[in-house]
């Protein structure tokens, strides 16, 4: 009797002890989860951190440099290939440098042409 008494309170510590070990694993589980996602939180925001860093270095580029302030790299652009065509305008081109507009101004019709053939 005292035998079976001893064997019913292991089985009932034993049995405790399981449901603790699963309840703990659930709860780890849930936790790891929950890190994975903050990881992933993270990660999400130190890229968009590294994509406005980027955009502020390109801003700042463009803001200290009167040429890119219209149009950033594409002016530097626009104006490399009117300087490498200008024998072909009958009238230079006004250029953004020169006029305040991200766009081309071209006076001869010809060079209108000229320039879209390019």
């Amino acid at each position: 009797m005292l035998f079976k008494s001893l064997v019913n309170i292991i089985k009932t510590v034993l049995s405790s002890l399981k449901d603790e070990e699963n309840t703990s694993s659930e709860h780890l589980s849930e936790e790891m989860d929950a890190m994975k996602k903050i990881n992933e939180d993270i990660k999400y925001h130190e890229k968009k951190q590294l994509e406005i860093d980027h955009q502020i270095r390109e801003l700042r580029l463009h803001q200290a440099n009167r040429v890119t302030v219209f149009g950033g790299d594409g002016v530097l652009r626009l104006r490399r290939e009117i300087e490498r065509h200008h024998r072909a305008f009958t009238v230079p081109p006004i250029d953004p440098i020169w006029a305040p507009f991200y766009f081309l101004i071209v006076i001869h019709r010809q060079d209108l042409i000229t320039f879209r053939l390019r």
